[in-house]
């Protein structure tokens, strides 16, 4: 089985924001995840190494079980969590 990804956004998100993140997905009872991923490189043009700030890439992701279930679940979580915020 794949994943269903959903709520992609750009930035970085501190420790204490993915906990509060994690948690509201938690309250939901879905079985979602909360990602974070550095892409490798630097997209910014200064030559960051390892944490370039425009390499920054958040998302949720769940099992694929298919509509309406993945509509369902990302509602859900994205309703839970609210606005993010990123550094």
């Amino acid at each position: 089985m794949n994943d269903f990804f959903f709520g992609l956004g750009n930035g970085s998100v501190s420790a204490r924001e993915a906990a509060r993140i994690r948690k509201a997905i938690k309250s939901t009872g879905e079985s979602a995840s909360f990602v974070q991923y550095c892409e490798p490189g630097c997209r910014c043009g200064y030559g960051c190494r390892g944490s370039c700030k425009a390499c920054q890439r958040y998302w949720f992701a769940t099992g694929n079980y298919g509509e309406p279930h993945n509509s369902r679940v990302a509602r859900a979580v994205m309703a839970a969590v609210g606005e993010i915020k990123t550094k």
